[in-house]
């Protein structure tokens, strides 16, 4: 059973986790030059930042801020995904900055699980996703829960040694809500 619930600042490091193993699991990329030991030594990099003193205030800062919605879905106790959707001002664009699920539950509902709830959170705003074009099961997920395709969007994620390729896609408030 997958529960959804807050993130708490003291998990920073599974949480990280996640973050990474999925990232080593979508990102290389030859074709682009995105290499696995690019992904690798970048992905490392955030245990050594968020474990120093500023990394834990700048974590527990965002967990606390209250446009941020960051939860965790956890499975037999252990982390297993996250979600991060920052609201927008003034009942703006939210912007979906992460879902990221361990390799082990990938197409098993987790990042449905984690869509749902911070949707459902958020409420009947309009909501951006920044996804790598080559990223065809993010897209595919994207798409399934109402996402478009924004045209003129491409732009790039850079790393130490390598660029990603990124487009953006939205879903639209829903007009028929009130």
């Amino acid at each position: 059973m997958t529960i959804i619930r807050k993130a708490q600042p003291q998990e920073w490091e599974a949480i990280t986790r996640v973050q990474a193993d999925s990232w080593l699991a979508t990102y290389p990329n030859e074709e682009h030059g995105i290499r696995h030991d690019l992904i690798k030594e970048f992905t490392d990099s955030w245990f050594v930042r968020n474990s120093t003193p500023e990394g834990n205030v700048r974590i527990t800062d965002m967990l606390a801020h209250p446009r941020t919605i960051y939860r965790v879905a956890e499975v037999d106790g252990q982390i297993v995904g996250l979600v991060c959707l920052f609201r927008g001002v003034d009942d703006g664009e939210a912007n979906l900055s992460a879902i990221y699920v361990t390799p082990t539950v990938f197409g098993k509902g987790v990042g449905q699980a984690l869509l749902d709830a911070a949707l459902s959170e958020l409420g009947n705003k309009p909501v951006r996703v920044t996804v790598a074009p080559y990223n065809q099961r993010a897209i595919t997920f994207y798409h399934r829960n109402g996402f478009e395709d924004v045209a003129g969007t491409e732009g790039t994620y850079r790393i130490d040694g390598g660029i990603i390729p990124t487009i953006d896609l939205v879903r639209p408030q829903d007009e028929t809500v009130k």
